[in-house]
């Protein structure tokens, strides 16, 4: 679920006061860039607003991630996904009327609604103990309790990563990380995920059918200057598509979330895939 504050920050007297009381956290969700961020931004009030606004897109995007893999996690009971579904709308709808256009609130609420996500998501999960890039992610780091799923067929083969397509999400990355993916590989085999030097082996694989309107649900914001994606912004023209999840320990490629590219894909016909990293969405195509 994407709920970002507006893209069009209106910093009113009130918020710009409190960014200049806001000193840098030292809570674990908020990232080390934002620390970083704020104590180089002292108290230069339009700086702070460019910090809280760059982890704000950050943290949104470690909640989506954590609402996309919670949803997934209980796609098998409709009632579940409606009741999380309607919990996310109602927190979106509290948040706004508390916050307003406060920065500092606005990051505060969406870190704990990201925190509060990514640890019911863990719970469900296999180890999420750290992985750095290049690690390689064991069978044992695997919780015995979760039994690995064989990666689909659809998806065994190498991919390339061909372009990002134009969703009007608001993503925690730039055209720098993003160039940085393009022309990359995806590996998948029956049993592991690779991406550069990231590998995710036997992990858990949750695969389901998603319609474009719970599609659309699942991954827009409730407000109009809020993040929205469908399947028409995707290129995918059935009413209805294959979403695989691929869950494994915590990863630190992106700098901004855990995921790894391809983690999280809709199948758009027999050689094209969508992931998104960061909020961002990439086209792959299968190669020979």
């Amino acid at each position: 679920m994407n709920v970002t504050a507006s893209r069009a920050f209106i910093v009113m007297l009130g918020a710009i006061a409190g960014l200049l009381l806001f000193a840098p956290p030292s809570r674990a969700q908020y990232s080390a860039a934002y620390t970083t961020c704020v104590n180089s931004a002292g108290s230069d009030a339009a700086n702070l607003t460019v910090c809280a606004q760059t982890e704000l897109n950050r943290q949104d995007a470690r909640l989506n991630q954590s609402y996309r893999k919670r949803m997934a996690q209980i796609s098998a009971d409709p009632a579940a996904t409606t009741a999380l579904r309607a919990d996310e709308r109602k927190w979106i709808r509290a948040r706004d009327a508390k916050c307003k256009t406060d920065s500092a609130c606005l990051l505060k609420e969406t870190a704990d609604r990201a925190d509060l996500l990514t640890t019911q998501a863990a719970a469900a999960s296999p180890s999420q103990s750290a992985v750095a890039t290049g690690a390689q992610l064991a069978p044992s780091a695997m919780a015995a309790t979760d039994a690995a799923s064989a990666i689909p067929h659809e998806l065994i083969g190498h991919w390339t990563v061909l372009r990002t397509l134009p969703t009007k999400t608001i993503s925690c990355w730039g055209e720098t990380e993003a160039k940085a993916v393009i022309g990359t590989q995806i590996i998948y085999t029956a049993d592991s995920l690779q991406w550069k030097d990231a590998v995710a082996k036997n992990p858990k694989v949750t695969k389901n059918v998603i319609t474009a309107r719970n599609f659309a649900l699942n991954n827009s914001g409730g407000g109009a200057n809020d993040s929205n994606v469908s399947f028409k912004q995707l290129g995918i023209t059935a009413p209805r598509a294959t979403q695989i999840t691929i869950e494994h320990p915590d990863a630190t490629v992106t700098g901004s979330t855990t995921e790894i590219p391809g983690d999280s894909v809709l199948l758009r016909d027999a050689t094209h895939i969508v992931f998104s990293v960061c909020n961002l969405y990439f086209l792959a195509e299968r190669k020979p």
